[in-house]
Order: structure tokens, then sequence, then C-alpha cells
């Protein structure tokens, strides 16, 4: 009897170590054998973005002669442009690369079309819930009747992102390139130039913003005479809607600027260029996050183009077409 007493009170230790020992087991091998749950690594991404767009805009030149008869028609001008952009982001740093072409086409018989080009990218670090801070630059260049003026951009911006609802930011820039003229004799100036924007973005719904943005321009245009000064402001209004094609996000948007830029083309005399644009376009975004406006903003790439490079046609080009002093090539 005292044997099974001792058989059985064995047999409870060994079954008791044996579960406990089975237990540290699995706990060890949990911690040091099994690994954690795979966690998708999202340090690094990738995203992108193809627009295009179209519209018209509507010029109005005046200037300071005192005879009324010298007052010039208004011009209205076609146009429309295609953009490309890719971002690659790692943590809270993104690296992005972006092209642009825009086509303006006044409605005018001696005058061609002006082409803008802008290829270039941005640096900046990004906190999708406080803002962002970077840099960004290209390489422009416009071609006119022929004659490419070309040059370059550099420039800083900062967002904030006030709330779910709001994000306010602005930009600085300076640019330099040529400025060509082909009549009478062929001959190019320089023109230096900083630009300034600000906008504020109001998130009324996930799929629907209303965007408002204010530019400035201070230009020196000289190297082959009198310098010009020309000072210019504009206001843009954008709203934006969140559209999903085989659930694939494509913004769709229509905007609308009125502008005014004065300047001293000819000495003693100061001209006044103002100008109406409306346009509408498409947005196709892929990667990164997309399900909402506000994601993709947040997100994704940023807009890098500036409003008197790519959305407007330049003051002397729009001068010389009302004038009517480009003759057919």
């Amino acid at each position: 009897m005292r044997f099974s007493l001792l058989r059985a009170s064995l047999l409870c230790g060994v079954a008791t170590l044996s579960f406990g020992g089975a237990a540290s087991a699995a706990d060890i091998n949990d911690i040091y054998i099994q690994p954690p749950p795979a966690v998708q690594d999202e340090t690094c991404r990738f995203a992108g973005s193809f627009g295009a767009g179209g519209g018209f805009i509507n010029t109005h030149l005046d200037t300071e002669l005192d005879d009324d008869d010298d007052d010039f028609e208004d011009v209205d001008w076609s146009t429309y442009s295609v953009d490309v952009a890719a971002l690659g982001t790692c943590g809270a740093w993104n690296l992005q690369g972006d092209a642009s072409y825009t086509n303006f086409n006044p409605d005018t018989p001696f005058a061609k079309s002006n082409d803008a080009w802008h290829i270039g990218g941005a640096a900046f670090w990004r906190d999708p819930s406080h803002g962002l801070i970077g840099i960004d630059g290209a390489i422009i260049s416009d071609e006119v009747i022929s004659k490419s003026n070309d040059g370059y951009r550099l420039g800083v911006r900062a967002e904030f992102f006030a709330s779910d609802h709001l994000t306010v930011g602005g930009r600085v820039g300076y640019f330099d390139r040529d400025v060509s003229f082909v009549e009478p004799v062929t001959f190019t100036l320089v023109e230096q130039a900083i630009e300034a924007s600000a906008f504020v973005k109001a998130y009324v719904h996930d799929d629907f913003a209303l965007t408002a943005t204010g530019d400035l321009l201070w230009s020196d245009i000289g190297g082959g005479g009198p310098d010009v000064e020309v000072q210019g402001y504009g206001v843009t209004l954008r709203a934006e809607y969140l559209a999903r094609l085989h659930h694939h996000p494509v913004s769709l948007y229509a905007e609308g600027s009125f502008y005014r830029m004065v300047g001293d083309m000819v000495e003693n005399e100061e001209d006044s260029l103002e100008g109406t644009r409306l346009v509408a376009g498409l947005e196709v975004h892929f990667g990164g996050m997309s399900d909402s406006l506000r994601s993709i903003d947040r997100y994704g790439p940023v807009d890098a183009t500036g409003f008197w490079l790519n959305d407007v046609p330049g003051y002397f080009q729009s001068a010389l077409v009302h004038e009517g002093e480009i003759s057919p090539p």
C-alpha cells in the first residue's frame, strides 16, 4: 500500500514537472523560436499621379497712352496641360520627381502657340498628422515662335495640417530664365523673379474639397537696355471631387483664376495685363493612401509647378500677342 502511494506520488510529480516543463518550453519557444506575427513594413512606400486638363484664358491689355485708339482687343487663349509625378517615402522623408507640359494657343492670325515645360522634383519632410517642410527645383523652358527660352527654378515650401478638415500652406521660389524676341531682330534678355503663394484647403467631405490660392510675382527683366520691372498677383479658386473608377481613385477638378500683371515694357508707359482662366481636368492616383482626398494630399506627391510659369502665359508673350508685334514665321 505504501509502495502504491509512493508510486502514485512519483507519477503525479513527474506529470506536474512534465506539464510545467512543457509550458516553460512553450513560453521559451514563443519568445525565442517562433518569430513574431508578421507585420507589413510600411516604412518605405511609393505613390504617383498622372493628370491632364484644359480650358480657356482671356487676356486684356491696357496702356497709359493718351490715344484711346491704341487700346487693344482682348485675346482668347486655349490651353491644355499634362503632368506626371512619382514619390518615394521612407519614414517621414520624401523624394519626388515630376514633369509637366502646358500649351497656350492664342486665337490670333499672327501668333503661334507657346509651350511651357517643367522637369524637376522635390525633397521634403512630412508628418501626415502635423505638416511638411521642404525644397523643390526644376529646369524650366518655354517656346515662342520656335525660340526656346530656358532657365531654372528653386523654392521652399511648408504646409500645416490644422485639422482633419483644413490645411494651410505656402511656398516661395526664385526663377531665372531667358526672354527672347524675334521681331524686328532676334535678341535675348534675362528674367530674374521671385514668386510666392499661399493657400487654404478645406475638406468639406472625404471626397470633396475647396481650395483658395493667392500668388504674387516680382520680376526684373534686363540685359539689353533699360530693365523692365513686372509685378503681378493672382487669385485661384478650385473645387475637387474624388471619384472611383473600378475602385481606382481619380480626382476631378475645376478651377478659375483672375490675375493681373503690371510692367513698363515701353519707356514712360505702364502696361497692365489682366487675365481670367477657367480650366478643368482629372488626376489619376497610384499607390499611397487613397481612401480620401485628405490622405492623397498628405501621403501622395505635392504640386511642384508654379502659377506664373505653368498656368498662365508670360507677360512679354501676352503683351506682344496683343500689340501684334509677332509676325508669322
